[in-house]
């Protein structure tokens, strides 16, 4: 089925001929498990292929489509709100992921489905972002936090159309700490790229930047994903770059010592929509050049405790145990949510009840399904 779906991504109108638009037919059901229902829908539209489909079947992707423009109407006006109070209170910002690649690589924005707004800020404007968000409403989500164990926050919106705009706010751009400090915020706000459609305060990534960002996003939390919807757009960012940009791209994956990372990412990407093989062959790593740390996660299905053991061997051992330290004791406030019947004196016997009960997950290998 996955190739079908990559065939009519790729333009193969027969495909879509064949398939009337139905929520429940096996073909729209993976198209939306990959997230590209609603962009096929759309091309069905734009090469008519829809025109060969019974009415109720164009009625439906005609309402699929209206539902999810009325959503980002919404999420898009909130992102607005956000984005301009942000700039009143001097906190620089740059969109990152789907919040972004809506606006440059869609034919309209609501076709790239998303869960959340994504944006990355410097470490230290956290404390002000918060007191930012609860001003207007946002609430912050019942999470552990720590200097090293995480790198992001999670909003959710106000009001009763809180849950169309949740935030996730991210000072690294990866957990993992052989991603985390790979791309800093003020060596990708530095050729950041203006989004007009939000407004003057919207910034995102440098075309080269946006390609790092999507290799090493895929390998560094989605490694047993593939989902088909990154792959196409790790493959439509890599298309557009200008001989410039190309360069640029293999500069920053080096520098980051992510060449592996990128040219596993790159390929996959051209397994499914081919072509890519000059800028694959450009950034892979020289024969007999020094392995890349980063590239223990192009392995399928570590285990939480394997990224912990790569985690603490990158810091070190004194920092590796703080970063340990965090992950099994979290803050009191906490924990308080999360055993919200037990009394204070019962504190001590929470964190080994957590700690017992969450340690099975830690060996166990991931079955990826997370969606940006």
């Amino acid at each position: 089925m996955t190739a079908a779906l990559a065939g009519a991504l790729c333009g193969d109108a027969s495909v879509l001929r064949s398939h009337p638009f139905d929520p429940g037919d096996p073909f729209w059901r993976a198209a939306e498990a990959h997230g590209v229902h609603l962009m096929l829908a759309d091309l069905a539209q734009t090469t008519g292929a829809a025109h060969e489909w019974p009415r109720d079947a164009s009625s439906r992707a005609r309402r699929a489509s209206i539902d999810a423009a009325s959503v980002h109407s919404l999420r898009e006006r909130e992102l607005r709100r956000v984005l301009d109070g942000l700039a009143a209170a001097d906190v620089p910002c740059l969109l990152l992921k789907g919040a972004a690649l809506a606006y440059t690589l869609y034919a309209q924005p609501h076709l790239r489905p998303r869960r959340d707004t994504d944006i990355l800020i410097r470490p230290g404007d956290v404390p002000r972002l918060e007191a930012l968000m609860r001003k207007t409403g946002y609430t912050r989500a019942v999470e552990t936090s720590g200097d090293l164990a995480s790198s992001q926050r999670h909003f959710d919106g106000p009001g009763v159309n809180g849950s169309l705009h949740a935030l996730d706010v991210h000072w690294r751009i990866a957990n993992p700490q052989v991603f985390a400090h790979s791309l800093g915020f003020d060596e990708l706000a530095a050729s950041r790229a203006a989004v007009p459609a939000l407004g003057p305060h919207a910034w995102t990534l440098s075309p080269e930047h946006a390609l790092a960002l999507a290799c090493i996003h895929r390998v560094a939390h989605h490694p047993n994903a593939d989902r088909l919807l990154w792959s196409w757009e790790v493959h439509r960012l890599a298309a557009s770059l200008s001989g410039e940009e190309a360069a640029g791209f293999v500069a920053v994956a080096s520098k980051a010592s992510m060449r592996e990372v990128c040219a596993h990412t790159l390929a996959s990407a051209a397994s499914r929509f081919g072509g890519l093989d000059d800028l694959i062959a450009r950034v892979r790593p020289e024969a007999g050049a020094q392995p890349e740390a980063s590239a223990r996660f192009l392995g399928r299905g570590l285990r939480q405790v394997d990224i912990l053991r790569t985690d603490v061997a990158h810091l070190g051992w004194r920092r590796g145990v703080t970063l340990l330290r965090e992950h099994l004791f979290p803050s009191s406030e906490y924990m308080r949510s999360v055993y919200p019947g037990w009394p204070a004196v019962l504190l001590p016997a929470a964190y080994v009840h957590r700690i017992v009960l969450g340690a099975p997950k830690w060996f166990r290998r991931p079955a990826d399904a997370d969606h940006d």
